[in-house]
């Protein structure tokens, strides 16, 4: 708090290390400074009154954290709410040439840089673009367009549609109607479209979204049974939540080149990143973005250690997943050779699979959570069969029951506290359906909502 007797309001600039940053001017009542600190070592904060007289530093040493991750680097532009301490900052904005227009009548003191203070002790910084407002990012997302293996388009936002009058308010837009290209975000659905191609996923209002689209041009071959294609994408939280094929001669270029506007007429629109590249990502460097745009460090280093789960031949790490993911299910089975076809379940050589499971407090392959000596495992369906080892719908049975944790024969496998037991559970990946739309976190978020 900053008080002078003679004045409502006062100015007060920020330093970091004696460089100015910022200057605001702010009322009588409790203030924060929301300002994020990015490089380790010594450092010094400092509010200074307009003339100088009065001040305060505060001397700190940032530790750094043991993250072994970054965001990957060659965008052509980004932005993030957490980098910024003041207004006066989110103007100035400049990332590789690209810049920031705000509407005329936009609202700094309600809208603006905003923050939230979290019951952990961090802070999540977003940009509020308040209702009847707009904040432009000067970019064309669709000028020009590479169809080469290592081409394609990236194109991330992590944002919260807020205070909604109509669950269908468009919230950012980049689209041309001439040459039917862009994409279009609104309060409860994202749209993709091409010359020959709409796209949707939905996700929900007033909540925190981190959603992608993507054009994978050339993919390779996977395997016999999953050849080379070309894919339009969606991804939310790092996870394909969409694929659709498309063909070799569509168009993904403007011909009227539109800017990014974010705004709607009917609710506010909370921005905490927006980025792109002119190339496709795979899987590992969406992984990398997904950790590094965390909205807050505490979310940032869980993101980090739950996806910590490999050796140092980068293999699965049994011990690894269970301390870094302690409410996650993790099993294994010790058998002659991986299950290919539901026809299996007849097959003699996989019906006495040994079957491990590992849960929450349990970190040694000594102790499991369950285990069982007569497990019969094929898979599930006939569209899961073209998913490959790496995701099939897979089915347990237990011909002889289980033994639990401490020991004791029991029927069927009780998933939580609150599960009935079941004797043939059917485990499935988080990866598209055979109508390529739905996805275990679209699923969540209904039951969720």
């Amino acid at each position: 708090m900053v008080y002078d007797p003679d004045e409502e309001k006062s100015k007060v600039s920020f330093y970091v290390n004696d460089e100015k940053i910022s200057t605001d001017e702010y009322d009588k009542t409790l203030q924060y400074w929301p300002y994020t600190l990015t490089e380790h070592g010594a450092v010094k904060l400092s509010l200074r009154t307009e003339n100088g007289d009065d001040y305060k530093d505060i001397e700190l040493t940032v530790s750094e954290l043991d993250l072994n991750v970054s965001e990957v680097s060659d965008y052509k532009f980004a932005l993030s709410a957490l980098k910024f301490s003041s207004n006066d900052e989110l103007r100035r904005w400049n990332s590789n040439g690209i810049t920031l227009t705000f509407s005329d009548n936009f609202d700094w003191i309600n809208g603006g840089l905003k923050f939230e203070a979290l019951d952990d002790g961090s802070v999540e910084k977003y940009i509020c673009v308040r209702q009847g407002t707009t904040m432009t990012v000067n970019y064309n997302l669709f000028e020009t367009f590479n169809s080469t293996d290592t081409g394609g388009k990236n194109f991330k936002f992590c944002f919260k549609a807020a205070n909604c009058y109509d669950y269908e308010a468009p919230i950012l837009t980049c689209y041309d109607s001439t040459s039917e290209v862009g994409v279009q975000f609104d309060a409860q659905k994202a749209k993709f479209s091409s010359k020959n191609n709409n796209f949707t996923t939905q996700y929900y209002e007033n909540s925190y979204i981190e959603l992608e689209t993507e054009i994978w041009p050339n993919v390779p071959n996977i395997s016999d049974k999953i050849p080379g294609d070309r894919f339009l994408m969606f991804w939310v939280d790092g996870i394909p939540a969409g694929v659709k094929p498309y063909e070799t001669l569509e168009k993904f270029t403007q011909t009227n080149l539109q800017p990014i506007t974010i705004g709607s007429e009917l609710c506010d629109v909370y921005v905490y990143c927006i980025k792109a590249y002119e190339r496709r990502l795979d899987e590992n460097e969406h992984l990398n973005n997904f950790i590094a745009d965390a909205p807050s460090a505490n979310k940032m280093i869980d993101r980090y250690r739950r996806n910590d789960i490999l050796d140092n031949n980068g293999d699965i790490s049994f011990e690894k997943l269970i301390k870094n993911n302690p409410e996650c299910h993790a099993y294994m089975y010790e058998i002659p050779y991986m299950t290919s076809s539901k026809d299996d379940k007849d097959n003699d050589d996989l019906k006495h699979c040994k079957y491990i499971e590992l849960y929450k407090d349990n970190n040694s392959l000594d102790n499991p959570y369950y285990s069982a000596d007569e497990t019969s495992i094929y898979v599930q369906g006939t569209s899961s069969a073209a998913y490959g080892v790496a995701a099939f719908n897979l089915r347990s049975k237990f011909r002889q029951g289980l033994i639990d944790k401490n020991g004791n024969l029991v029927d069927g496998w009780v998933v939580s506290d609150t599960a009935w037991p079941i004797d043939l559970p059917c485990t499935k990946v988080n990866v598209a359906s055979c109508e390529n739309c739905n996805n275990v976190v679209n699923q969540e978020w209904y039951n969720r909502f």
